[in-house]
């Protein structure tokens, strides 16, 4: 019997090792150093998951796209994996030596440290997938497009390419007004100056910025009058961060467009308010944070995607003091989402937990089944979590 009871501890503890490895098997090594040598022995490039602790994104990586078995298999193989808190000691050091500004960056070095590809932020289980054949592609990968910057090409695709995977280049700046010195005022005003413009200036006082504002109709008549607000809302953004201190300055904004600062403020006052709630989840906070979000809700026209997000992330803050106030404030909201893209499980699974966090438990079954059929027809990895949700959701409606 003791053989039998042992040959089953061992048979359960070798299924345990094996569900364990069937996503990225990462080094426990804490020193970038030593991940560097096993990639020179090994002759394998190194990839590293440069998360915080804090970071949602990274959370949503770690726990749904690493464990999965096509994402292990296929770094496992091609690459040594390691992960770093970017808030540890080695990892402020990476930070500084790679210029990562936000989390997740998914970095891939050669072993001798340098670059070979790099992306901010998160994907499915597909797009991680292919991010790493990316880096192994040195016709396409980050090495690709700093070889050709090199030998002197500043065309506006090999620039795209080379800052979307390194937006933390030192040279950014020097690159794009290389570009734009080179163009015609008529040429400025082109989708390829926008794009680039759109994802690489953030200053206000930077002079692509400014050509933007000076030819502003133009622009809004090439890209939309949204694209081109948003982009200034941005700008607003980054220039009050970097005015912090100078409150005289921030107002000036003002001068920039009336009316969209009016918005900035509405949108820094509500963020404010649910960065202090995040903090500190008390009564006064909760109640200055209502008021903040009606108000910002109720003027601000926020696409689907960004408000069922905005609606999710007010539904978990909520969780750890609960608030009903909170809930049938973003309810509607959350509610016209789902009529807005019905065949979107993300928006009916957020509308499926707010409805049973009321107590409209019959009503959050059924959304969260809509959830899960769309799910399955999209093979989406989110399944299992809804399924779960939509089983404790039936089990609360039997013990009432």
């Amino acid at each position: 019997m003791k053989k039998i009871a042992l040959l089953s501890m061992l048979i359960t503890f070798s299924y345990a090792l094996f569900a364990q490895e069937q996503g990225i098997i990462f080094s426990h090594d804490s020193l970038l150093s030593d991940i560097l040598k096993k990639s020179e022995k090994l002759k394998k490039p190194v990839f590293i998951d440069c998360y915080t602790k804090w970071c949602g994104p990274c959370k949503q990586l770690a726990k749904n796209v690493f464990p999965q078995k096509e994402v292990g298999e296929f770094y496992n193989s091609h690459f040594i994996n390691v992960k770093f808190d970017m808030e540890s000691t080695e990892g402020a050091n990476i930070m500084e030596k790679y210029k990562i500004q936000a989390f997740p960056t998914l970095l891939f070095l050669d072993s001798d440290g340098e670059i070979i590809h790099a992306q901010l932020g998160a994907g499915d289980a597909n797009s991680v997938i292919e991010l790493g054949k990316t880096a192994l592609d040195d016709s396409k990968n980050f090495r690709y497009f700093k070889t050709k910057l090199d030998q002197g090409d500043r065309t506006a695709e090999v620039i795209t390419q080379y800052l979307q995977a390194y937006p933390g280049a030192e040279n950014k700046d020097n690159l794009l007004n290389d570009y734009f010195t080179t163009l015609t005022a008529d040429k400025k005003i082109s989708e390829e100056s926008w794009n680039l413009i759109n994802r690489f200036v953030q200053d206000l006082d930077n002079p692509q910025f400014k050509f933007v504002l000076e030819h502003r109709e133009e622009f809004e008549e090439l890209v939309g009058k949204e694209d081109v607000e948003n982009k200034i809302l941005s700008g607003f953004g980054f220039y009050s961060y970097k005015h912090r201190d100078n409150p005289e300055k921030i107002d000036s904004l003002a001068l920039v467009d009336a009316e969209l600062y009016k918005t900035f403020k509405l949108r820094n006052d509500f963020f404010k308010a649910f960065s202090d709630c995040r903090r500190s989840n008390n009564p006064e906070n909760m109640t200055i944070f209502i008021s903040k979000a009606k108000e910002y809700l109720s003027k601000a026209n926020i696409k689907p995607i960004a408000l069922n997000d905005l609606c999710w992330q007010i539904y978990k803050m909520q969780k750890d003091s609960p608030n009903k106030d909170a809930l049938e404030l973003i309810k509607p909201y959350s509610e016209s989402t789902c009529k807005s893209w019905p065949d979107n499980h993300f928006f009916n699974d957020t509308y499926a937990h707010i409805l049973f966090d009321l107590g409209n438990i019959e009503d959050a079954i059924k959304y969260e089944e809509i959830a899960i059929d769309i799910a399955q027809k999209n093979k989406h990895e989110q399944l299992g979590f809804y399924t779960k949700e939509l089983q404790r959701f039936k089990d609360s409606l039997k013990s009432n």
